[in-house]
This record gives structure tokens, C-alpha cells and sequence, in this order.
């Protein structure tokens, strides 16, 4: 796993942990001989993670099943899906039921082939399977939601990012010039 919402989880759920909130990781894999470095650094921090492979779950209902088997031994209090991973939204109907709240986090943006099925399904589609909370990775992604009325979900726009460390990088010259490489939603 690759891409600024897994560099950005290496570094918020152990910020989490620091905080007293003790978070776990539940995520598909390619293949069960494979960890992905993502997997490999959150372990590092010791969170908790649980792999299942592609292979092994290669349909929606068993991920489904999977998770809500994993999320019964040991239920959470919040369950936020952080991908567009159709299952994950699919198992909060049950999880809502059971009284836990859930979230989706959106990272990507309108062109995203997944995201119309998202919103149209988890946040404006029957209740059951509509989401507690919905989160945005930028404010023109949460304006794109608010401004279609979701009805009782709260809507948020929190960005993704790495922390900025404190010390600064200087240059002998006392000018620093940057360039920023990434998808602007």
C-alpha cells in the first residue's frame, strides 16, 4: 500500500494512541504472503493490524463477514472506513444496529470512478446503510456534499497530511524554493 492516506495513517494512529485511544486495523491484502510496508510500519508502532488476502476474500459478502466476525470479538466504539472499500461501508449497516457509529473517509475526490457510487449509496442512499459521519479530505469536496443536503449525517472536512516538524530546513542563501507534486481536490 502506497499513497498519502496510508503515510498519513503511519503517522495519525499513533498519534491516536498517544492521545489514550487504541486504535486496530482491519485491511484486505493482495496476497497472504505479502505485508505491505504500510502493514509493516503501523506494526512497528505496535497497532494492532489483521490482514486478510484477496485471495482468500475475493467477494464483497465474504469481506463483509469477515469483518463483522473480526469486529465481534472485539467491538470498537467508532469504525471508520479510511478507503473506498465497498465492504467496509456495507458492514456499518450492522454495526450501526449494535449501536456503534460509524465513518467514511473520503480521500478522493469527484473523478474518482468509485466516489458517485459512494456518495449516491453511504451517504444519500437508503438509511440503513447510510453512514454516521462522512469525512472529506478538503473543503471543496465537503462543500461538494453539504451542498446536496445529506439528511442527518454529520459532514466534515479534515485534511490529510503529514505532520510539519517544528525545525525548519534553512538555506545558506536564507530562501528555501519548494515543489509540490500531488492531486489538488
Amino acid at each position: 500500500l502506497s499513497g498519502g492516506q496510508n503515510t498519513w495513517l503511519c503517522h495519525f494512529l499513533p498519534d491516536l494512541r498517544r492521545r489514550g485511544i487504541e486504535p486496530r486495523v482491519l485491511c484486505f491484502a493482495l496476497s497472504p504472503e505479502k505485508e505491505f510496508s504500510t502493514v509493516r510500519s503501523l506494526r512497528q508502532a505496535r497497532i494492532n493490524c489483521t490482514t486478510s488476502s484477496d485471495e482468500e476474500k475475493k467477494y464483497t459478502e465474504q469481506r463483509v463477514r469477515w469483518l463483522l466476525e473480526r469486529l465481534t470479538e472485539d467491538p470498537p466504539d467508532v469504525f471508520v472506513s479510511n478507503m473506498v472499500i465497498p465492504a467496509a461501508y456495507y458492514a456499518g449497516r450492522w454495526l450501526r444496529e449494535a449501536g456503534i457509529a460509524t465513518v467514511g473517509i473520503c480521500h478522493v475526490g469527484v473523478d474518482h470512478f468509485l466516489y458517485p457510487g459512494l456518495l449516491e449509496q453511504f451517504v444519500f442512499g437508503t438509511a440503513a446503510y447510510q453512514v454516521s459521519a462522512f469525512v472529506c479530505a478538503s473543503k471543496y469536496l465537503e462543500q461538494a456534499v453539504l451542498e446536496r443536503r445529506p439528511n442527518g449525517i454529520l459532514v466534515r472536512s479534515i485534511p490529510c497530511g503529514v505532520q510539519i516538524p517544528e525545525d525548519v530546513a534553512k538555506t545558506a542563501n536564507g530562501r528555501q524554493r519548494r515543489a509540490y507534486v500531488a492531486r489538488l481536490d
